[in-house]
């Protein structure tokens, strides 16, 4: 999979595959609507000052993950809609079955769709 990503990717990757959730300082879960569809993004905000973003497109799939450091986008990996990359595709959703399993969300993304929105607490912080 490595060798088909461009540079943004591979930041993403790197930073990513080997990660350890315990370096997470602050979850932060941002639901939005646009119409009538809902899509929620999830900030992870890790010890050293970076963060990492998750859309998750029509609450019912993950279609970017970046990387932020400040204002600065470090990488950026996205599927587009008729995108068929299966490879990179299950690499992010490994990424994101991490992330809810390690903060125990699968239960409320049960609830959440498309046409339903996040209705939780919204922000925990880790010392």
């Amino acid at each position: 999979m490595i060798q088909e990503l461009n540079y943004s990717e591979k930041q993403v990757f790197h930073f990513l595959n080997d990660f350890d959730c315990k370096h997470i300082s602050k979850f932060l879960v941002s639901p939005s609507v646009m119409g009538q569809m809902h899509y929620t993004f999830f900030y992870f905000y890790v010890n050293d000052g970076k963060v990492i973003e998750l859309y998750y497109m029509k609450n019912q799939k993950i279609m970017n993950i970046a990387l932020w450091e400040d204002v600065t986008v470090l990488g950026r990996m996205s599927l587009e809609e008729d995108e068929k990359n299966e490879s990179k595709e299950q690499w992010m959703n490994d990424i994101w079955q991490k992330l809810v399993n390690y903060f125990n969300l699968r239960i409320r993304l049960m609830f959440i769709n498309e046409n339903t929105s996040w209705k939780w607490k919204k922000e925990w912080i880790w010392t």
